[in-house]
């Protein structure tokens, strides 16, 4: 979640491109099974904290786009 005021077109692209260097870093003492695999995803809207986390359109979703087949095979 990003702070309110935040100018998105600036934090967001530095964010996704420089995710992968930083896993290779981390990842480059790391044997196959222990390497960190990340996925990323974005959405735009309202969400608050629910009971169980984050509540929201925007937070299911990040989470469809997270869980469908094509970023998982990706």
């Amino acid at each position: 979640m990003l702070r309110t005021g935040l100018d998105e077109s600036e934090v967001i692209p530095a964010l996704v491109h420089r995710v992968p260097d930083r896993a290779r870093e981390v990842n480059a003492d790391l044997n196959e099974r222990a390497r960190l695999r990340l996925r990323i995803a974005l959405h735009r809207g309202h969400v608050e904290r629910g009971a169980n986390g984050w509540a929201g359109d925007s937070a299911v979703g990040v989470h469809r786009l997270l869980d469908s087949g094509p970023a998982r095979r990706r």
